[in-house]
């Protein structure tokens, strides 16, 4: 590329020096960097998912819940199985794990909002066929037939998508009865990291509308909202949409449409054009759902969706024996209250204080139990003091050889704890012992997890940071007994150990 230096009359020549010449050059090339790094979408849409008179019924019989629904006040973490299928070609470069990884950590940090994490199945699908790589959409079922899993969500990765002269980034199927059900999402290569397009159908797949609504040439919806539970995508907090393209947003993401809602009072449309479900092609403004999207995602993930669920081991017991000799997690954590151990009750991956109050003043202690090689790290907190590292502190142990025949209580270095000092906002508080094939660097983790501008709780925050790492709840055995934990750390090499305990 030849670049060229403008006239600028105001400068003289003695003036323009190489100190100046030289910063110039580093701003030109700066904003062309960040010019490449915006993501426009050009010559496709961003996405091709259709709603049916049997889906729209299904949604809207579910209208009158939803208004009721008022989400749980303890949720656990809900991970969500995903079998991630690559369609390959001969010709062309497919997705890489790598890159399926980090478009999987960009999408959870959305989702942990409403405690959901989309966990893929260590056993990726690797499809060799050049006519399904440049995939149409009437050639869905012969590629899905063979190779869709049951009860998980089915994302194929492919080349690039098309419906006759249409191509677009990706999509998906609404629910409309859970015996039939069509658990797929579709995603072209280019459009994998871009961070919008997998949360864009993961929010039809949930159930969402695009904020411009199902009417595919003009929304009804009115500016003032009048009518907003019955128009647009029936969300009240998305403002009116007339549908979005390249000409009615600037690069810096304002509006500058002139279109008028069908009122009649001449109201001109104000859309949010940074939302997800939004038909932004600016793909670079879009970065957040809104509470009443969350809302009804949360709706659908527990009542419309919650056949989800991980699929049996792959491995004979014979194999996972061998495993949990080599690869195994197993620990043990008691949480004691002025000498009382806290009485628990577990809800997912979570076990939940639901009785006790401790007045200010009450100080604790921890015990934990490690019966396997590995590292053991405690922390704690809440949304609003943040997260704390508690063990190890400087000269403690950190890795436990794990012979079965002596147990490590860790922490006999612990400092004695105050409630007071625990006290968070709300009231909600989180121990977390975190079993760990690996060695963390913990404190470093700590920070980045304290440094989340969002209000987020302990189990959010961790989540969102190492969350890729964290065993599934569905791949550990849960004791009846106590707090007692195993795990294989095979795919994930960490297993969490989480505690919620409220304060008066």
């Amino acid at each position: 590329m030849k670049l060229q230096v403008p006239y600028l009359p105001f400068i003289t020549k003695s003036f323009f020096s190489l100190p100046f010449i030289v910063v110039y050059l580093l701003l030109l090339f700066t904003n062309f960097s960040h010019a490449q790094d915006q993501k426009i979408l050009k010559g496709k849409q961003i996405s091709g998912t259709t709603i049916n008179d049997e889906q729209l019924t299904f949604l809207m019989s579910h209208q009158e819940a939803l208004k009721e629904f008022e989400k749980p006040a303890s949720l656990s973490m809900m991970e969500i199985p995903v079998k991630v299928h690559i369609v390959k070609s001969t010709t062309s470069n497919s997705a890489s794990i790598e890159e399926i990884k980090e478009a999987f950590a960009k999408l959870n940090k959305y989702f942990v909002q409403i405690y959901v994490q989309f966990v893929p199945l260590g056993d990726f699908n690797y499809i060799s066929n050049d006519k399904y790589f440049d995939f149409n959409k009437e050639d869905e079922n012969a590629l899905c037939g063979s190779n869709d899993s049951k009860n998980v969500i089915n994302l194929y990765i492919v080349g690039s998508i098309s419906d006759g002269p249409l191509k677009f980034c990706g999509y998906t199927y609404y629910p409309e009865d859970l015996e039939k059900n069509t658990d797929r999402i579709f995603l072209a290569n280019e459009c994998l990291s871009d961070g919008v397009s997998l949360a864009r159908q993961m929010g039809h797949y949930f159930t969402l509308f695009s904020t411009s609504g199902l009417n595919v040439s003009e929304t009804q919806e009115w500016v003032n909202g009048e009518n907003c539970a019955t128009e647009g995508d029936l969300i009240c907090d998305t403002p009116a949409d007339p549908g979005l393209d390249l000409s009615s947003v600037d690069d810096r993401c304002g509006y500058i449409g002139k279109k008028q809602d069908q009122s009649g009072r001449k109201r001109f449309y104000k859309p949010d054009t940074k939302n997800l479900m939004s038909d932004n092609p600016r793909l670079y403004c879009c970065d957040h759902f809104t509470e009443q999207q969350y809302q009804k995602m949360l709706y659908a993930a527990i009542n419309l969706r919650n056949y989800l669920t991980f699929p049996k081991s792959q491995y004979s017991k014979r194999q996972l024996k061998v495993l949990a000799a080599e690869k195994g997690l197993s620990g043990q954590v008691s949480v004691f209250m002025q000498g009382t151990e806290m009485p628990v009750v577990r809800n997912g991956n979570m076990y939940i204080n639901e009785k006790e109050l401790y007045p200010t003043n009450t100080t604790y202690n921890i015990a934990v139990v490690n019966n396997q090689k590995g590292y053991i790290y405690v922390i704690e907190g809440d949304a609003e003091r943040g997260i704390y590292l508690q063990y190890p502190k400087k000269g403690d142990k950190v890795f436990f050889k794990g012979e079965t025949t002596a147990e490590f209580i860790v922490p006999s270095n612990l400092e004695r704890l105050k409630v007071d000092e625990l006290k968070g906002k709300d009231g909600k508080n989180h121990i977390v012992v975190l079993f760990s094939k690996k060695q963390l660097r913990i404190e470093q983790l700590i920070d980045e997890m304290n440094s989340i501008e969002e209000y987020l709780d302990v189990v959010q925050r961790i989540y969102t940071v190492i969350g890729t790492d964290l065993i599934p709840s569905k791949n550990l055995v849960y004791q009846k007994n106590g707090i007692q934990v195993q795990g294989i750390a095979t795919d994930q090499q960490i297993m969490p150990v989480i505690i919620e305990y409220k304060q008066p």
